[in-house]
């Protein structure tokens, strides 16, 4: 089992933060108190109504019922204790991506365009190999590049359960095949094109190779009739 479902929160319909809040957990809703943004907070609610309805939606159950952590949740759990399964939450401006799966995942994404200094990063954090690659490219399509790379990396530290820092120059993405160290053999990636300006990637601890996730980008998290399949290209065999 392995989920890649996203939307963007300005397509919603009205009322959907109130629902949200009344299947939040007391500790759910004391970390949204600390939230002093307002669009922190949106973000907030917007990826738990997305995680928990696309729960609801696999295991046939009620999105109140399911338990997150309130911080960074990595697995979700039905109220009667058992588990549902690894999860990973990312969002970008608008978008929200949620994952789910039957082993340790990270999702990740970001918006193109922007004022980034992606160059800078590249030379400061990236292997060399890899950024001399990436500094080599076209400039129509060097940042979308960068931030495949870059989105790859944080999902694989949010599976693997590390820190971004300790495998930005060891993880390298290099003309689409990921290349990492003998730890990571066992870790599968995946990216979606370019969509509407957003570059999403997966990352699953999956030992079988010929594994292959299910995307969805779904307009509304309540209505999944209305969910479009999205292509997830494979950078790891």
């Amino acid at each position: 089992m392995l989920y890649l479902v996203y939307s963007n929160i300005q397509n919603w319909e009205d009322g959907w933060q109130a629902r949200t809040h009344e299947w939040l957990t007391s500790p759910e809703r004391a970390r949204l108190d600390q939230f002093g943004s307002s669009a922190r907070r949106c973000q907030f609610l917007a990826a738990r109504l997305l995680l928990r309805q696309s729960l609801a939606n696999i295991f046939s159950c009620e999105p109140i019922d399911i338990e997150l952590d309130p911080m960074a949740p990595v697995c979700a759990y039905h109220v009667t204790g058992r588990r549902l399964g690894f999860v990973s939450i990312s969002h970008s401006g608008p978008w929200i991506a949620v994952a789910i799966g039957s082993h340790p995942i990270g999702v990740d994404c970001e918006r193109t365009g922007g004022k980034r200094k992606w160059r800078k990063i590249c030379r400061q954090y990236f292997a060399q190999e890899e950024a001399e690659w990436l500094l080599r490219l076209p400039r129509e399509i060097a940042e979308t590049k960068f931030l495949q790379s870059w989105t790859v990396k944080e999902a694989l530290a949010k599976s693997a359960g590390l820190a971004l820092g300790t495998i930005l120059g060891e993880a390298k993405l290099i003309n689409g095949m990921a290349h990492w160290p003998a730890q990571f053999s066992q870790y599968r990636a995946w990216c979606t094109q370019d969509f509407e300006g957003l570059q999403l990637s997966l990352v699953s601890k999956c030992k079988a190779p010929a594994f292959r996730p299910h995307g969805h980008y779904i307009p509304m998290p309540c209505n999944p009739l209305d969910a479009a399949p999205i292509p997830l290209v494979p950078l790891s065999e």
